[in-house]
């Protein structure tokens, strides 16, 4: 009775342990568009033709590298999107790593964007500088143009921030900068609540 108990509860904490492993890669809702992701571990990548899903040729990409990155259900699990391997209506470029296997990636927190950083959906809770076409075509930000590593950018902003006037928000002033010939200028500073 006691080998039936002991069997019975290994093969309940078995099956819990398999299904607690599978919501990793399936069930996350970011996987509905690529993702960027950096590479942790050295991975095969099969380049497949797919009209005729055939395997044309094998490559090796190094751990390190930053790639956008598919995940799909069927035959191909992991895609890549980006750089030289860009999958598209004629070639499929697929990672040789099974479908809840996460532990050769690590999801992108931020994407370099102008000499500064754009979020991910990952860091999207971290936004704090914003660009408003429908007003005046300007960027809100928490922090200096001057501020580098600490500005942050919503992801799909595709403007170049050197080209539109930039307002730093502290307290209750605007203070408005231009960049010219090379740098960020002071232009101005107002008090917002008169």
């Amino acid at each position: 009775m006691k080998k039936q108990t002991f069997i019975l509860t290994a093969v309940v904490l078995a099956a819990l342990g398999v299904a607690g492993s599978t919501t990793t890669a399936h069930a996350a809702s970011h996987w509905q568009k690529a993702q960027w992701v950096d590479l942790t571990k050295t991975v095969k990548v099969d380049k497949i033709q797919n009209s005729t899903s055939k395997k044309i040729k094998t490559y090796t990409v190094k751990s390190g590298t930053r790639y956008s990155l598919s995940h799909w259900t069927g035959k191909t699990r992991w895609a890549l999107q980006s750089g030289r391997f860009n999958s598209g209506k004629k070639y499929t470029y697929s990672v040789r790593k099974g479908g809840n296997n996460t532990s050769w990636f690590k999801m992108t927190k931020y994407l370099p964007f102008h000499g500064y950083r754009i979020a991910t959906e990952v860091t999207m809770d971290k936004v704090n500088t914003f660009y408003s076409k429908d007003q005046d075509s300007s960027i809100l930000s928490d922090f200096k143009p001057t501020q580098y590593k600490k500005v942050i950018f919503d992801n799909d902003l595709k403007i170049n921030p050197k080209h539109h006037e930039w307002q730093w928000q502290h307290g209750d002033y605007i203070t408005i900068y231009k960049y010219k010939k090379g740098s960020w200028h002071y232009i101005s500073s107002r008090n917002y609540n008169f």
